[in-house]
C-alpha cells in the first residue's frame, strides 16, 4: 500500500551515479516555476563553509548535517528528514548516488510508501564517466559555474589492463539500479545523459513526467562543461585504450 505525502507538487529524486549529468539536469530544474532541486541530500560528508557550490543558494542541509550529536535511529531519522525535505510548497527533490541508496537503503522503501517519482539518469558511455572522475581528479574542479575560470585541461591516463572490467562494473550498477526500481514498484522514468544533450524533447519529458510545467525550450544551466577536448587530446594513451576496447563491445565508445 502507498501513501502519497500530502504537500502540493510533484517529490522526485534524481537517481543517478556520480559524472553522469545528474548535476546539469538539477540545475536547468531549478530554472523551471515554482520547482527545487537540491545536490546530493545524502552525500556524508559537510560542506566546507566558504565553499561555493553549485546549489550554494539553496543552502538546505545535508542529512549528515541535520543531526545532533545523537542522531536518532534509522530509518525513522531518515524518514523525519525526508519529510522534511519534500513537505516544502511546490514540487521538490534532490540528487541521490547509487553508493547512498546501498548505505541507505530505507530510502526506497520511503520512496515506494510515498509515491517518490524518480528520474533515473544514466550515461550510456561509462568510459566517458571514468574519464569524467579521473578529469576532476586531475583538475579539482567537479563543477564549473557560468563566470568561474576555466581551469587548464588535462589528460589523463586509463588503465587500460582492467578498462573492461571497470566498464562492466559501471554498467552492472546501473542493471541493479533497474533491478530495485521494478521491485520497488516505484515511478520513475529513465532518461540517459547522451539523449538530453542532443534532444531538447528529452527534458520536455521529464517535465511532463514530474508534472512541471514548460514552455518546451530548454533552460540554461548555470554550468558549463570542464572536459572540451576529444579522446585523443585527453587520454594520455589513447593508441593503448584503443587497441584495448577494439576487442571488446565497447570498442563504439571511442567513436
Amino acid at each position: 500500500m502507498t501513501s502519497a505525502l500530502k504537500c502540493d507538487g510533484t517529490k522526485f529524486v534524481i537517481l543517478s551515479s556520480q559524472r553522469s549529468g545528474s548535476t546539469w539536469l538539477a540545475s536547468m530544474l531549478n530554472e523551471m516555476e515554482n520547482t527545487i532541486t537540491y545536490g546530493e541530500l545524502f552525500l556524508a560528508r559537510r560542506r566546507v563553509p566558504g565553499r561555493v557550490y553549485w546549489d550554494s543558494k539553496l543552502n538546505y542541509p545535508r542529512f549528515i548535517e541535520s543531526q545532533t550529536r545523537r542522531r536518532g535511529i534509522r530509518p525513522f531519522s531518515t524518514f523525519s528528514f525526508l519529510d522534511q525535505v519534500f513537505c516544502q510548497p511546490g514540487s521538490i527533490g534532490f540528487k541521490i548516488m547509487y553508493s547512498q541508496v546501498l548505505k541507505h537503503p530505507e530510502l526506497l522503501a520511503y520512496f515506494s510508501l510515498h509515491q517518490i517519482s524518480i528520474v533515473h539518469l544514466i550515461r550510456r558511455n561509462t568510459l566517458d564517466v571514468i574519464i569524467s572522475e579521473m578529469v576532476k581528479r586531475e583538475s579539482q574542479h567537479a563543477h564549473l559555474l557560468l563566470g568561474q575560470p576555466e581551469p587548464a585541461q588535462v589528460q589523463v591516463e586509463l588503465d587500460a589492463q582492467n578498462l573492461t572490467h571497470h566498464l562492466i562494473k559501471k554498467q552492472y550498477k546501473v542493471e541493479i539500479s533497474r533491478s530495485l526500481l521494478r521491485w520497488f514498484r516505484l515511478h520513475s522514468m529513465e532518461i540517459a545523459y547522451e539523449d538530453l544533450e542532443n534532444d531538447p524533447a528529452v527534458f520536455q519529458a521529464i517535465c511532463d513526467f514530474l508534472a512541471i510545467h514548460s514552455n518546451g525550450a530548454l533552460p540554461r544551466s548555470n554550468l558549463r562543461k570542464i572536459r572540451r577536448n576529444g579522446y585523443t587530446e585527453i587520454i594520455r594513451n589513447y593508441n593503448e585504450v584503443k587497441d584495448t576496447l577494439s576487442r571488446t563491445p565497447f570498442a563504439h565508445f571511442l567513436e
